[in-house]
């Protein structure tokens, strides 16, 4: 064990340690003692966002921060305006794609699409909270 800091336990040396513990069934052990909350049911970002595309979005939004300042969506854009958006930069990329088309070509239309379908769910995530508050009054 002395090789592995920071390693989780096994399975039997988990058991080992927690026996006598107040150890919950969804808490990590590790070597060093420490422990934390099993990561089963939680979202994985490491695994689940492809970070070549994210640096991508990344230049893209930061490109667009002269024009519309920082954070500019965050103030509340309404969800059909980020459709009718999200159409128009679907129609010039395949316009450009399969069509030999000449539609703003130096317009990422991919990274648009993505800002608008995340802006459609971060309305729909502000419409839910707001919802669940108002509930809670």
């Amino acid at each position: 064990m002395k090789n592995r800091p920071f390693v989780l336990l096994t399975k039997d040396e988990e058991l080992r340690l927690a026996k006598g513990s107040s150890f919950k069934a969804d808490t990590r052990v590790f070597v060093t003692g420490a422990i934390r909350d099993k990561e089963d049911e939680k979202e994985d970002y490491t695994e689940t966002i492809s970070w070549t595309a994210f640096k991508r979005y990344a230049k893209y939004m930061t490109g667009k921060k002269s024009k519309y300042g920082s954070g500019n969506f965050k103030l509340g854009i309404d969800i059909e305006s980020y459709e009718r958006s999200l159409l128009r930069h679907v129609q010039k990329y395949m316009e450009n794609k399969y069509e030999g088309g000449l539609v703003e070509r130096e317009e990422d239309h991919l990274s648009a699409m993505v800002f608008n379908i995340f802006g459609i769910l971060h309305e729909e995530e502000r419409i839910k909270k707001l919802s669940k508050n108002d509930k809670q009054k």
